[in-house]
């Protein structure tokens, strides 16, 4: 005799049991109550026994439901998932409110996807595409989390873009002496404050340690490449005072601009 497999399939089914016998034009209404007592099945677990005629779903205000929805999504700017999930737990036991919300929620997640991530490729489910409400309940919690990351990784994407648009500039104002965060800032249409943070965090610096690094790096180079006149040099790399400039570099190099240049040129010999 042949044993059964022991990943066997497993099927789920319902049975409707009549007590007692129905006359026709009696049957269709049967029919109906026994259609809507199966509905609950989707909010219960599963060997749940329901029955039907029972208390009729409370009155939902959708306009309510909607406030709330779209209040829950813009929770989700803080990185908060809870209203969310709490707004979608509201309609349990309410298939047209659980339907009504899974679009909404569905749609708008849809909407703000799209504005982090253009790339986004939606697609239309609806709540009879799960087994039950708990699988429902999940799958908005990943569409969430995956919302989340993706507006991460556009938020670091952009300040990477950020932080090289700051080197550039600083590059390409490297003669100004006059160019500093608030003219970087201006160019960037940001406040100071927040760009110099965002910078921050990308390389943890400041801008105008930044500024100041680029341009003694350019000082080393003409001192140490060119016979260029150190007061030539103090101009070309933003400095409008010598004796500032002096003090600058004998700072980071303990040295003067001169004897900088000698060294240099004494290493190559």
């Amino acid at each position: 005799m042949k044993k059964r497999p022991e990943n066997r399939d497993i099927f789920s089914f319902s049975i409707a049991y009549c007590p007692r016998s129905l006359m026709l034009q009696e049957l269709y209404s049967a029919y109906g109550e026994t259609e809507k007592a199966a509905e609950k099945l989707f909010f219960l677990p599963p060997l749940s026994l329901i029955e039907s005629g029972g208390k009729e779903n409370e009155t939902v205000s959708y306009t309510t439901l909607l406030q709330d929805i779209e209040d829950a999504i813009q929770n989700l700017r803080k990185d908060d998932t809870a209203p969310l999930l709490q707004v979608l737990d509201s309609t349990r036991g309410n298939m047209m409110a659980c339907r009504f919300a899974f679009f909404m929620i569905s749609s708008l997640l849809d909407q703000q996807r799209l504005l982090v991530n253009p790339s986004f490729s939606t697609g239309e489910m609806d709540t009879k595409d799960f087994p039950s409400f708990a699988s429902l309940r999940d799958y908005i919690a990943r569409r969430a989390e995956a919302f989340l990351k993706d507006r991460e990784s556009r938020t670091e994407n952009r300040q990477k873009t950020y932080t090289e648009r700051i080197e550039d500039l600083i590059q390409e104002h490297l003669r100004d002496s006059g160019y500093g965060v608030q003219q970087i800032a201006d160019d960037l249409g940001f406040s100071p404050a927040y760009l110099s943070r965002i910078y921050k965090e990308r390389t943890g610096r400041n801008i105008i340690d930044r500024i100041t690094e680029v341009r003694l790096e350019k000082a080393e180079e003409l001192l140490s490449g060119t016979d260029m006149p150190i007061t030539e040099i103090c101009r070309a790399t933003g400095y409008s005072s010598s004796s500032y400039f002096h003090r600058v570099f004998r700072k980071k190099h303990l040295i003067s601009p001169g004897e900088y240049r000698q060294k240099m040129k004494e290493s190559e010999k």
